[in-house]
């Protein structure tokens, strides 16, 4: 064959698939395992992503929900402290003594 007899279309074909549609049949399946492995790849990660997240706001409610049980508490007895301060002051000045210096009113 000489180089002058090249027709142009067989140089701008690729591989002849042109006479094989098995071959192009073959690509698409290909893709189409490839886009299915890509989605559930992303779908994983996705899920993975929204229970870390779930997981996370829930750890923070829980924190919250000690913190303020924890804070009632405090409160809680910090007055039975005072009542019981309250108490003990006004139980001296009814039996008319002064406090002693081993046990300060505060």
């Amino acid at each position: 064959m000489e180089p002058h007899d090249i027709r142009v279309d067989s140089i701008l074909t690729p591989t002849r698939w042109h006479l094989c549609p098995r071959a192009l049949e073959m690509i698409f399946l290909a893709n189409s395992y490839l886009a299915g492995g890509l989605g559930l790849v992303v779908g994983a990660l996705l899920a993975f992503v929204f229970l870390r997240w779930r997981e996370r706001t829930l750890q923070q409610a829980r924190d919250l929900e000690r913190q303020s049980l924890l804070d009632a508490a405090r409160r809680e007895a910090d007055g039975v402290l005072r009542e019981g301060r309250l108490r003990a002051s006004e139980e001296r000045t009814i039996s008319g003594r002064k406090p002693s210096a081993r046990s300060p009113d505060v």
